[in-house]
């Protein structure tokens, strides 16, 4: 009987534990992704792992980088436009 308490405890803590290893990076990549929607282009994602989820992780870092110069570059292109007119 104490075997069997031992045995279902210690299976709870390691289910506890893994679900949140392969939980957390997800969860800072959706923080992250509304924080874009937000407006924050600025917006990281921590890469915790060089699995499939860090690949994606790093992906979303380039993209928001992407974003940001884009950005940068059309206001800048605004303020030319205006001096211009």
């Amino acid at each position: 009987m104490a075997t069997t308490v031992v045995v279902a405890l210690l299976g709870i803590i390691a289910a506890y534990v893994l679900t949140s290893v392969l939980t957390r990076p997800i969860l800072s990549l959706v923080q992250a992704a509304r924080a874009v929607a937000r407006g924050e282009l600025h917006a990281k994602t921590r890469v915790y792992m060089a699995d499939e989820i860090g690949q994606l992780a790093t992906a979303f870092n380039d993209m928001t980088d992407s974003l940001a110069k884009t950005a940068r570059d059309k206001a800048r292109l605004y303020r030319d436009v205006q001096r211009v007119t």
